[in-house]
């Protein structure tokens, strides 16, 4: 992974917080490896939309406007108008260093990376402060942490592979806010058949392996809301296979196997999720397990992820795994 591409992802959180800072997403019990742009509340992006475009029509030359307009569009995955709005907000401010990053945020997805280099630049030269924090950052990273970075640094073609994965991912993501469900298993169906796994040797690389589990639990996901049971539980324990410390796989794997009637397996799932995090566990989970299988998990919405609730075909009731 080039320093070019850590300085964008790392810069691609900063701008995330500053831009929606005012709109915070529900309350989370615990952490989870989950790209920005998932946790982003649908319903809550479309309302900044709106009061956006509202702004717009009242004065067309509002540059702040444009740019948070951009940077919605960003995380919706309509990359561009994300670029339209960029570049109505440089036409009227050349020296907007939010638009520049914006810009080459999307550029990066964009593997235009050329492009994305030169509008970084552009963003460090009308915000040195930027550059400056973002380098202590990095320093402080490589001299205290280098040792717990050093297994998700993939270098040459493996990482090329594993950067367009994790694109793929964010993209099946924004397409499964947009209720793009069908497009969704497409992107991460392709993303994991054009992982080149009998040429690289990603085993070895916990980034690369985070990757692919990420894209089968979207994909698992995706099945689940179409009530295709078989084929998001083996797509979960494809997931638990190559990340099996991730305690929110087994949490989820446990509610696909409670859908299923099958709740011998959902014990031992909810059980090797507490094993893993002893001091965390959902409040009602383990006990709706053993009290009835009609009793719906709802830790999904606890940490406060957008999935809509589906009905599990088993017992007729709301039921929904991250």
């Amino acid at each position: 992974m080039h320093k070019q591409a850590i300085l964008i992802m790392v810069v691609s959180g900063l701008i995330a917080s500053c831009d929606h800072a005012a709109f915070a997403t529900k309350p989370q019990t615990t952490s989870t490896a989950v790209s920005t742009q998932t946790n982003i509340d649908a319903k809550r992006l479309d309302e900044l939309r709106v009061m956006c475009q509202k702004r717009l029509k009242q004065n067309p030359r509002d540059v702040d406007a444009m740019v948070q307009l951009g940077s919605t569009y960003q995380f919706l995955g309509e990359y561009d108008r994300a670029i339209d709005q960029f570049n109505n907000a440089l036409a009227i401010d050349q020296k907007n260093w939010r638009a520049y990053m914006g810009r080459s945020l999307i550029f990066s997805k964009k593997g235009m990376n050329r492009e994305a280099a030169q509008d970084l630049k552009l963003a460090f030269q009308y915000n040195p402060k930027l550059k400056q924090t973002l380098e202590a950052t990095m320093a402080h990273a490589k001299s205290t942490v280098a040792k717990a970075l050093a297994p998700y640094y993939v270098e040459g073609e493996q990482g090329y592979y594993t950067s367009k994965l994790d694109n793929a991912n964010d993209q099946a993501s924004s397409q499964m806010r947009q209720g793009k469900i069908d497009l969704a298993i497409k992107t991460l169906t392709d993303g994991i058949n054009n992982y080149p796994s009998s040429k690289i040797a990603y085993k070895s690389q916990e980034y690369a392996k985070y990757c692919l589990s990420k894209a089968y639990q979207l994909r698992s996901i995706c099945y689940f809301k179409q009530k295709n049971l078989t084929k998001s539980i083996d797509d979960m324990t494809q997931a638990a296979t190559l990340t099996p410390m991730k305690q929110e796989i087994y949490l989820d794997r446990s509610q696909l196997y409670a859908a299923s009637g099958d709740k011998k397996k959902a014990l031992a799932d909810a059980e090797k999720a507490k094993t893993l995090k002893p001091d965390w566990m959902p409040a009602g989970v383990a006990q709706a397990l053993k009290s009835s299988m009609t009793e719906s998990m709802s830790y999904a919405a606890k940490r406060g992820h957008d999935i809509n609730q589906s009905k599990s075909p088993t017992n007729n009731k709301k039921d929904r795994p991250d």
